[in-house]
Formats: C-alpha cells, structure tokens, sequence
C-alpha cells in the first residue's frame, strides 16, 4: 500500500512562494506606515499654524520662536494676550525630529517639517536641519 505525502519539491515550492508573499506585504506595510507618518506630520503644522493664527489675532503679532520652535504650551507672551492658552501640547514628530519655526517678521512665519516621502530642501531661519540628521523638505508659510 503507498502512502500518499508531498514531495520535497511540492514543499520547497510552496516555502518560496511563502516568502516572496511576505516579503511583498512588509514592503506594502513599511510605505504604508511612512505615508501615514508624514500624513501625522502636515496634520501637526496644520494645528500649529492654526494656533498661531489665533495668536496674531489676539496680540497682533506671532509669537517668539523658542530656541527655532514654537514654545511648549503656546501661551500668549504680549501685554495684549498674557496669560492665554493657544496650544496646550504642541505635537512632535513621530519619530523624534523637529518641526522647525521661525519669524522673519513680526506679522509673518515659517514652520519646516522632514517628510519621508518628500525631496528637496526648505529653511526656516536659515536652518533646514529637523534634527536627527534629516533635511527639512516640507514648508507652510504665514497666508
């Protein structure tokens, strides 16, 4: 009586194939995790930009830059709006580099964040290095 089993050709086949199916999805998993970092990251300059609006229109002015960011919480500093609160958390990279800000004048801004998904160069400051060794490439401008 023959006893019935798979080959050891069968069985290598189906490995390899195996593998090659999870090395695709890592990939997939490793752009799709990137992508959403850098989604994280333009939401976070949105929120900040959104709170220094509001700043400007309380004091009629942007705030300071602390050490080329926005200070942690974002309090308002002029005689006009001492006291009040902006941003109770200003949000941080994801993985650990730095949102940039800088005030070329007192009615203007520039904040710069590094996306992975991003090229090129932008400065805030004359700076374009969002810590870690990473070029900032991503901008949002005062309107």
């Amino acid at each position: 009586m023959r006893k019935s089993a798979f080959t050891l050709i069968e069985l290598l086949i189906t490995v390899a194939i195996m593998g090659i199916l999870f090395s695709i999805s890592i990939f997939a998993l490793t752009s799709a995790r990137s992508s959403g970092r850098d989604g994280k990251r333009q939401a976070d300059l949105q929120s900040i930009a959104s709170a220094l609006e509001i700043y400007r229109s309380d004091c009629g002015v942007y705030p300071s830059p602390s050490s080329g960011r926005v200070s942690n919480p974002l309090t308002g500093s002029e005689a006009a709006c001492a006291g009040n609160n902006y941003m109770q958390e200003v949000p941080q990279d994801p993985q650990g580099g730095v949102y940039l800000y800088a005030r070329p004048t007192a009615t203007s801004y520039e904040l710069c964040a590094h996306l992975e998904g991003g090229s090129g160069t932008e400065t805030c400051g004359g700076s374009s290095n969002c810590g870690s060794g990473m070029t900032c490439n991503y901008k949002i401008v005062s309107p």
